[in-house]
């Protein structure tokens, strides 16, 4: 599944096309807003901490791919 498709329009406002897009991955956008919430607890120059954030990021956007598929 895909956030954030789109459908090719034209902005009659800002005189600009906005192109179709699949969007990015379910999953991806999960992790992203996973890893936002884990970095605001992030102390500069922890590098092993960040590598961890992403792993765990996934993990929990793989646990709310499988909590959608519940519902």
């Amino acid at each position: 599944m895909k956030a954030f498709p789109t459908d090719y329009f034209y902005d009659d406002e800002t005189k600009h096309e906005i192109l179709p897009s699949e969007g990015m991955d379910l999953r991806d956008y999960f992790a992203a807003r996973a890893m936002q919430g884990m970095l605001s607890s992030y102390e500069k120059g922890d590098s092993l901490k960040v590598q961890l954030f992403a792993d765990s990021a996934y993990v929990m956007a793989d646990a709310m791919m499988k909590a959608r598929e519940t519902k």
